[in-house]
């Protein structure tokens, strides 16, 4: 009778541990990290769209994409994943239970959000009328077009002299100095011929 008792606890021991051992792992399996990385793309051009926000619902953990539109975070199963950035409509992805590897790569697509606004007219004028009657009565003062006319007259000159003066000694000698270090720099060398030069 003892030894029916002890066989009889035993299996129930067995059966008890094997029931909180399987428990620990289903819930083992949730626990464990998974590093989710990818891209973020438009949906129309498929090009990255940088420093959008890449967040974990519900929770203070995320990331941002880089320049180039990558991302890498760490995520559990059956958690949903917001990806989003101005601009743009955001788009969520449940992270599936059934997962089997701790790595996994993901391109999100986001579609572009346009917002239309109605169109607005700034006038430093209280009405439209006070613009027209004042825009006609303005005189523009001949002194400001002459000044005008003037210093583009002054930039036209400036430009003829340097085509068309000789140059001093500087000028010389900077351009036969550069002419030398030319000729040093490509010793050993085949001679170096310019584009559309004959």
């Amino acid at each position: 009778m003892f030894i029916k008792f002890i066989i009889k606890s035993l299996i129930i021991f067995a059966f008890i541990f094997g029931l909180f051992s399987f428990v620990a792992t289903a819930q083992e399996k949730d626990t464990i990290p998974i590093q989710l990385s990818g891209l973020v793309v438009t949906a129309d051009s498929l090009k990255p769209i940088p420093f959008a926000s890449v967040s974990v619902h519900g929770t203070d953990r995320g990331a941002w994409t880089d320049v180039n539109g990558f991302y890498s975070l760490i995520i559990y199963r059956n958690e949903s994943v917001e990806f989003s950035s101005i601009g743009f409509k955001p788009a969520y992805y449940h992270v599936p239970d059934t997962l089997t590897k701790y790595r996994y790569t993901l391109i999100q697509s986001l579609r572009s959000d346009t917002i239309y606004l109605a169109e607005t007219y700034i006038f430093p004028w209280q009405t439209y009328e006070q613009f027209k009657i004042d825009f006609v009565k303005v005189e523009v003062p001949d002194e400001l077009a002459y000044s005008n006319a003037l210093k583009n007259i002054e930039q036209i000159k400036k430009s003829l002299f340097t085509v068309y003066l000789p140059m001093d000694g500087a000028g010389n000698y900077k351009c036969i100095s550069n002419s030398w270090a030319k000729k040093a720099s490509s010793i050993g060398f085949m001679p170096t011929i310019g584009i559309g030069v004959p």
